[in-house]
C-alpha cells in the first residue's frame, strides 16, 4: 500500500510539473532566450576583439582562443567577420548598440519567465522595464569586460607587486593569480543573482 501511495506521489508531482511547464510555455521562452544570446553574440565578440587589438595582444589572442574553442563553422564565420572589420568608430558603436540591445532582450525573456514561473503580472509600463533590462545588459557587458581586464592586467599587476616587494614569495604570487579568478567567479556569480 505504501509503495503505491509514493508512486500515486511521484505520478501527480511529474504530472504537476509538465503542466506547469506547458502552462507557462517554458520551451518557447527557452527558444526565445536561446535566440536572442545567439544574436547578442556575434555584436558582442565584435565588440570585444574591437577593444582586444587597442589594449592588448595578450587580451586580444585570449579571446582568438576562447574563439578556436567554438565548433568549426562557427569559428569560421566569426573569424571572417573579424577580419573584415577596422576599428572604426561606427562598427564600435552599431557593435556595442546591438550587444546592448540583444543582451536586454535576454534580459526581458528572463523577467517574462520568472513573471510566469511566479504568477505575477507585469504592472511595470513598457519603457521602464525595457530601461531597467538595458541598465542591467550594461552592467552584465562591463562586468565581462572587465573580468577579460582582470584576466589579462591582474596577472601583470602580479608581477609588477612583486617585483616592488609587495610579495615576498612566489607562492604569494600564485595566491594573487588564484584570487584573480575566484573574484571573477563571485563576480559572475553575484551579478547573475
Amino acid at each position: 500500500i505504501m509503495s503505491n501511495r509514493k508512486h500515486n506521489s511521484t505520478l501527480k508531482l511529474v504530472s504537476r510539473y509538465v503542466t506547469k511547464i506547458l502552462k507557462d510555455d517554458i520551451f518557447g521562452l527557452s527558444a526565445e532566450m536561446a535566440f536572442y544570446l545567439l544574436t547578442a553574440f556575434f555584436p558582442f565578440i565584435i565588440l570585444l576583439f574591437i577593444i582586444a587589438t587597442n589594449v592588448s595582444e595578450q587580451m586580444q589572442n585570449l579571446l582568438l582562443n576562447l574563439i578556436h574553442a567554438l565548433p568549426t563553422e562557427a569559428e569560421e564565420i566569426i573569424m571572417s567577420m573579424l577580419l573584415n572589420f577596422t576599428g572604426s568608430i561606427t562598427i564600435v558603436v552599431t557593435s556595442a548598440f546591438l550587444a546592448l540591445w540583444c543582451t536586454s532582450n535576454v534580459i526581458n525573456t528572463v523577467k517574462k519567465a520568472l513573471n510566469r514561473f511566479y504568477g505575477i503580472n507585469e504592472t511595470r509600463s513598457f519603457l521602464e522595464t525595457r530601461l531597467m533590462s538595458l541598465f542591467f545588459a550594461l552592467i552584465i557587458i562591463l562586468i565581462i569586460v572587465l573580468s577579460f581586464a582582470l584576466i589579462i592586467f591582474g596577472e601583470g599587476t602580479g608581477i609588477l607587486l612583486r617585483y616592488l616587494n609587495y610579495f615576498s614569495s612566489l607562492g604569494a604570487q600564485r595566491v594573487w593569480n588564484c584570487s584573480r579568478y575566484i573574484v571573477i567567479i563571485c563576480v559572475f556569480l553575484v551579478s547573475i543573482s
